[in-house]
């Protein structure tokens, strides 16, 4: 009420704690004019409305030590000045030593109050912290120390101190028992008298997790180390360096523990230190004390990881690894398979395997265009944040489907991933290249493919037209000449794994796409880049005939399209016979939407005949991906990016259609009716139709065009639709009587 500064959460905090701790107070007496006397109740607010009693002692015992005394409590009890309480999971059974101020509550029919909330007031313990490396060690009952470069001592009685080792109390504190090389000594004057009443030492070893048995709840520590059994003591405190429990099964490798045992073992105390350092090694000193410089930064490297590691660091110089962290703040290990080359991957799915092992997988594409499935390791660093993959899973599973760069160990385990989105904690995909990005992830540069949010369909951004000189998209963004582009299908719902590709940015977009819109996502791996490094091309099935972009020749349509019925796989397989490069070819599609979807205006289907010229591009397999119209026999019309004019068919494609019509390998039929060039006679109207050998004539070609005849062969004959639906070609020949007469091949 009097404070004029603006209420924070830590004064709101603080003002309902002054309240709560308040004695509640009433008028006892009024007086005729108006004064009165007020008199304080024996309760406070806590106590009197919530039932919440306070009370300040010093811990004496919990169901692990007592001080002065060889014995324990019942689990969970503890004793506070002269009151036993239950701990709770307030954690003030981990402060044995130290006067505390303890909120409690009576608990319906319980023996003993339990405590809420707990802590070491600091109007009531006078502390002094030393870290083991500023350690110097006890000698004529004073503990030496440094601070700030100075050597300081102070006085210590071994006869009259309690002492606390590794959270269990020691009946006999020795001078030894102060030579710690990890961890620290806390002195606790719990009682402001003046001198130190508790020693309260923690010396850990440092170890590393080699891997946890999930169902005995054991983790199994790198280099001999004794493993850490949550059974095997009486008494395990688990905690990470923000004082946070923890658990076993929460463990993964490479994580980095302070152990710490009790002297008769009945206490196992760990602290897990969840930081680390990435990056290359750059220089190494070893002497008493070993350093090692990262990225320009200097760390001091700990005893444990000088002895275990600190020849695999000396010879890495110039390599990037993962180092784990003590709770002291030195280098505890070094993890360089966690680092392999980064590789640009496209993520199609990640989803567990089963339902207890959790065993993570992802299926995606790599830069190869192969789709693979490969694990998780238990870790997994996620757009810079080092997650354990099974307590994220639908974190992980939420970041499916997008460009990725990814790790992959020497195991075939993946480490890392960098995404242009991250998700929040629920799951939900937090948008493209917005607030929740990292410095490490990989960078969106163009989005030409968008999400509408109120309807959550799938809508084209911008799309970008391609300059043919490699470098320039859209004359907007520079694109590396080394990039890739994934050709992801728009719609991935059923789409088999040969529907995604990986091809060399000048076979993606040639000369003949200039001024092609592609519907694309644009990518970099680092902001120092100009050039974009990686594309996704978005690709639908529904409309593959415009999305065809292959450079194979042109195809004839030799015979009917056949749809055929699998009756023992339930699928529908359309065959198309071509003829191509000088032989007949068959050609399957399983996706109906690429046969039945072919267009000549763009809107209505149109159903491929026998003589069509078209372009297809086909997968590793032989099986057609798309369509494109080059030639509509029945419109006697091409179409095509160039849209040449109708006669260039003749001149392009003569062979092929030549092939389509003749009536076998070695025959054709003849006729005596006069054929007029620009004719279109009915097989009604022709007589005298005989079936005749090519061998047994000269072939003279009719060129409408330039009126002129020219010697030919069967491969010189020309194809074309006339009026009443009947396919024809004419030809000029000479027989062996060596009277002239028109010809026409039926098909």
């Amino acid at each position: 009420a009097i404070d004029p500064s603006p209420l924070t959460a830590g004064k709101a905090a603080e003002l309902l704690m002054n309240t709560g701790r308040t004695a509640v107070i009433s008028a006892e007496i009024f007086g005729t004019d108006g004064g009165e006397e007020y008199v304080f109740a024996s309760e406070s607010v806590f106590e009197r409305y919530m039932g919440v009693g306070c009370y300040v002692g010093l811990v004496i015992a919990n169901d692990v030590s007592y001080l002065n005394e060889n014995k324990a409590l019942s689990e969970g009890q503890v004793i506070i000045g002269d009151k036993a309480f239950r701990a709770g999971t307030s954690g003030v059974d981990g402060l044995l030593g130290y006067t505390v101020t303890a909120y409690y509550v009576c608990e319906s029919g319980a023996l003993e109050d339990t405590v809420l909330f707990a802590y070491a007031d600091r109007r009531h313990n006078r502390v002094l912290t030393v870290n083991a490396i500023d350690n110097d060690g006890y000698r004529n009952g004073r503990l030496y120390y440094y601070e700030e470069g100075k050597r300081r001592d102070v006085a210590l009685d071994l006869a009259s101190i309690d002492m606390v080792y590794n959270n269990a109390v020691a009946l006999v504190p020795q001078a030894s028992d102060f030579d710690i090389d990890s961890g620290n000594i806390t002195l606790v004057d719990n009682n402001n008298d003046g001198s130190y009443d508790v020693a309260i030492i923690f010396k850990y070893e440092t170890c590393i997790v080699d891997s946890v048995d999930s169902i005995e709840e054991v983790a199994y520590f790198k280099n001999g180390a004794l493993p850490a059994d949550a059974g095997e003591a009486e008494k395990v405190y688990f905690v990470n360096t923000d004082g946070v429990e923890c658990y076993i099964l929460e463990l993964a490798e490479w994580d980095v523990l302070a152990v710490a045992r009790s002297r008769d073992g009945k206490v196992l105390s760990m602290v897990y230190s969840p930081d680390y350092v990435e990056g290359i090694i750059e220089s190494y000193e070893n002497s008493d004390e070993a350093y090692v410089t990262i990225d320009g930064t200097r760390f001091m490297l700990s005893d444990y990881a000088k002895t275990h590691y600190g020849n695999d660091i000396s010879s890495s110089l110039g390599k990037k690894g993962m180092f784990g962290i003590t709770i002291d703040g030195k280098l505890a290990c070094v993890n360089f398979d966690f680092y392999k080359t980064g590789k640009y991957g496209y993520i199609r799915a990640i989803g567990s395997e089963g339902t207890l092992s959790k065993k993570v997988a992802m299926k995606y594409v790599d830069e190869a265009g192969e789709t693979k499935i490969s694990y998780f390791a238990e870790r997994v660093k996620l757009n810079g944040s080092k997650l354990k993959v099974k307590d994220y899973i639908s974190t992980f599973e939420a970041i499916a489907p997008q460009l990725m760069i990814y790790h992959i160990n020497e195991e075939n385990l993946i480490t890392e991933i960098d995404t242009a989105y991250t998700v929040d904690a629920d799951g939900t995909a937090i948008g493209l290249n917005g607030s929740e990005t990292t410095e490490n992830s990989l960078g969106l540069v163009h989005d030409g493919y968008t999400v509408n949010q109120s309807t959550g369909k799938i809508e084209d951004g911008k799309k970008l037209g391609y300059r043919s000189n490699g470098r320039i998209f859209g004359g907007k963004i520079a694109v590396a000449s080394s990039a890739k582009v994934f050709r992801i299908p728009r719609n991935p719902e059923g789409a088999e794994d040969d529907d995604y590709q990986v091809r060399n940015l000048s076979k993606c977009f040639s000369d003949k796409d200039n001024d092609r819109g592609y519907c694309v996502r644009a990518y970099t791996d680092t902001t120092s880049k100009i050039a974009v490094t990686m594309l996704v091309q978005y690709v639908d099935g529904l409309e593959a005939d415009g999305r065809v972009d292959s450079e194979e020749a042109v195809s004839v349509i030799s015979k009917p399209l056949v749809c055929v019925y699998d009756e023992n796989t339930g699928d529908y397989t359309y065959r198309v016979n071509v003829y191509n490069s000088g032989a007949f070819r068959q050609y399957l599609t399983r996706n109906m939407d690429v046969v039945e979807r072919v267009t000549l205006n763009g809107k209505d289907p149109y159903a491929l005949k026998v003589g069509d010229a078209i372009q297809f591009e086909t997968d590793i397999n032989g099986r057609i991906r798309g369509i494109r119209m080059v030639y509509s026999v029945a419109e006697d019309k091409m179409y095509g990016r160039n849209n040449p004019t109708n006669s260039n068919v003749y001149a392009t494609y003569r062979s092929q259609l030549a092939y389509v019509y003749r009536t076998d390998s070695t025959n054709f039929m003849t006729t005596t009716t006069e054929l007029v060039s620009g004719g279109t006679p009915l097989i009604s109207s022709l007589e005298n139709l005989e079936t005749r050998s090519f061998s047994s004539y000269n072939i003279l070609v009719y060129d409408s065009e330039y009126k002129e005849l020219r010697a030919g062969s069967s491969r010189d004959v020309i194809g074309y639709l006339n009026s009443s639906n009947t396919d024809s070609s004419k030809v000029l020949i000479y027989d062996n009587s060596g009277r002239g007469r028109l010809m026409v091949v039926y098909n």
